[in-house]
């Protein structure tokens, strides 16, 4: 017999089994990568020229993450004619 009836009755069984062993692989890696990506340490920054502390140029506020972040906060502000340039930052909120 070509047609066998019970083997059509199991298919969706074992598909169902199939994705049930399946699933939490998915969840332990999306879970992962959220935590992972949470760990991150991201803020905006951008650069402003200030003349007696008014701001009279500012840039966009542009996010830097990691050791791109490091060394923007580290850079030290340098200051030409009374206008001093350097970068303010602001946490993201995440």
């Amino acid at each position: 017999m070509l047609f066998n009836k019970n083997s059509l009755i199991n298919e969706p069984e074992r598909n169902m089994r199939i994705i049930k062993k399946i699933i939490p692989y998915f969840v332990f890696l999306f879970f992962t990568g959220l935590i992972i990506s949470s760990c991150t340490d991201c803020k905006e920054c951008r650069y402003v020229v200030k003349s007696n502390d008014t701001v009279i140029e500012e840039g966009e506020w542009v996010e830097y993450c990691g050791e791109e972040l490091d060394n923007v906060e580290n850079e030290e502000p340098v200051t030409v004619g009374g206008q001093t340039s350097e970068y303010e930052c602001r946490s993201t909120g995440f």
